[in-house]
């Protein structure tokens, strides 16, 4: 069983499950009936929430457990950033471009 301090906890716990899984996934049972963590589930839609894209997957037939017909894939993760680093360039891989002042104009009525 899954037992997890806080939701950052269970977070880390289901990124490293499927991240170390990749394209393979990780069956929905698997939460369910060997770690008997109910919740993964509910915890997954809260990551796809805050950044993570997480898919549940149909399984074919044959590999259905007890009616459940999913499984869980890690697509991404959301972008990490330091305190020390710029979101843009870690984003987009090259230097914020300058930003040029407004040239002054007046409205006129």
């Amino acid at each position: 069983m899954i037992v997890a301090e806080s939701r950052q906890d269970s977070y880390k716990g289901i990124e490293s499950i499927l991240g170390n899984a990749g394209a393979a996934g990780v069956h929905r049972a698997y939460f369910l009936y060997t770690l008997f963590w109910s919740q993964a589930g509910a915890r997954i839609n809260e990551m796809n929430r805050l950044g993570w894209d997480i898919q549940s997957v149909p399984v074919p037939k044959s590999e259905w457990v007890r009616g459940i017909k999913t499984k869980y894939v890690l697509r991404s993760k959301p972008l990490e950033v330091s305190p020390s680093e710029d979101w843009f360039q870690k984003l987009k891989g090259r230097p914020r471009p300058s930003a040029e002042p407004l040239p002054d104009f007046e409205l006129k009525p």
